[in-house]
Parts: structure tokens; C-alpha cells; sequence
């Protein structure tokens, strides 16, 4: 059962982080002015789960059920993006230091 949760959310969470992902490569906004449910364009991240969840059942369930964490209020938009920023940055630096150790001459 727990196992089921663990991978019911990481494919959860997968989906947010792809939408993450989407909307940075095509450097558009996340945020709308009113992100309320009664918003007519509450911003493109909530905009894009809401299209996405239409065609996808996990997603759905998962907006329409979850009481305790839905993955949609800003924070959770800005924490996304913060572990991204840092695993990017993190490969950035891993890679560096490959090439560095690839190009030095020996004594």
C-alpha cells in the first residue's frame, strides 16, 4: 500500500515537474493575476494541470481527491522550480569538473 502511495505521487509529481519543464523551455509566465478557482485565466501552470488532467486520469483523480497536497498553490510552483534550478546546476557543475579532469596534462 505504501509503495503504491510513493509511486502514485512521484508520477504525480512527475507531471508538475513536466509542466515546469514546458513552460521555462517556452519562457512564458506561471503565474496569472488571479489564481482563484472562480479566475477565468488563473495563469499558464494551473491552466496547463487543468488541460493535462482532462486527458490524463492520474492527474485527475489527483486534483479532483487530494485534500492535503494538490501541487498547485505558487509555493509549491516556486519549490519545483528552486530543485530544478539547483539539479541543473548541480550537472553543470558535475560535467565541468569531468572536463577539467579530462583536459589536464599529467606531470
Amino acid at each position: 500500500m505504501h509503495n503504491e502511495k510513493v509511486k502514485k505521487n512521484c508520477a504525480i509529481l512527475k507531471r508538475m515537474i513536466d509542466g515546469v519543464c514546458f513552460l521555462h523551455k517556452q519562457e512564458l509566465p506561471f503565474c496569472g493575476h488571479d489564481e482563484s478557482s472562480a479566475s477565468i485565466n488563473r495563469g499558464n501552470y494551473l491552466e496547463l494541470l487543468e488541460l493535462i488532467h482532462q486527458y490524463d486520469p492520474i492527474l485527475d483523480n489527483h486534483l479532483k481527491e487530494s485534500t492535503v497536497f494538490q501541487g498547485t498553490s505558487s509555493a509549491i510552483q516556486n519549490d519545483i522550480i528552486a530543485s530544478l534550478g539547483t539539479f541543473i546546476t548541480d550537472r553543470f557543475e558535475e560535467e565541468l569538473v569531468q572536463a577539467n579532469l579530462g583536459n589536464k596534462k599529467p606531470m
